[in-house]
């Protein structure tokens, strides 16, 4: 980890190398469960002082906060049970106490006018979305409703249709 720089000050797991395309947002390393697990707290703890400090742009924040929390989750997920030191007792430590700091905000946030507006928001989007969908799906119906019967008839040794595309019988003649 030495040669990795902290992606944001006072959060020492989330670093990257040379480049930001190679950083790591659980850069915690293998440890037995228990040592992992306060490992995973004491990050916890840093990221949630630096997002209380205002360490985050306010649009960023949210960001950083999921990503850990994803990064963490995968980390749980891809380890294994074994008794082998891994990154599996901090990511515990880490959700775990994200978890009870959810649950003890949650006590004294009123998160109603914020997750009203939210749900609000994302159904707006869904609408808008849906009607832009018929909106583009009718045009295109409309652009080639006539020009599946135009292009069959239009071909040499083809049936005729009638306006519904049912066959007359006869043959088109070629044309020259």
């Amino acid at each position: 980890m030495a040669d990795r720089t902290r992606l944001y000050p006072g959060v020492s797991f989330m670093t990257h190398g040379s480049g930001f395309t190679d950083a790591n947002l659980f850069d915690v390393p293998d440890e037995d469960y228990f040592d992992g697990s306060l490992t995973g707290i004491k990050a916890a703890w840093e990221l949630l002082h630096a997002a209380s400090n205002g360490d985050f742009d306010e649009g960023v924040a949210t960001a950083v906060l999921r990503n850990a929390l994803e990064e963490a989750a995968h980390v749980l997920d891809s380890t294994s049970k074994s008794q082998v030191p891994s990154r599996r007792g901090a990511a515990v430590g880490f959700l775990d106490a994200m978890a009870g700091a959810l649950a003890d905000a949650v006590k004294a946030w009123n998160f109603r006018p914020t997750l009203t507006r939210d749900i609000r928001g994302y159904e707006q989007c869904a609408a808008g979305l849906v009607d832009d969908m018929k909106t583009a799906n009718a045009a295109f119906i409309e652009s080639m409703s006539g020009k599946s019967v135009a292009k069959r008839n239009a071909r040499p040794g083809r049936l005729r249709t009638n306006d519904s595309g049912t066959s007359f019988g006869e043959a088109v003649p070629a044309q020259a």
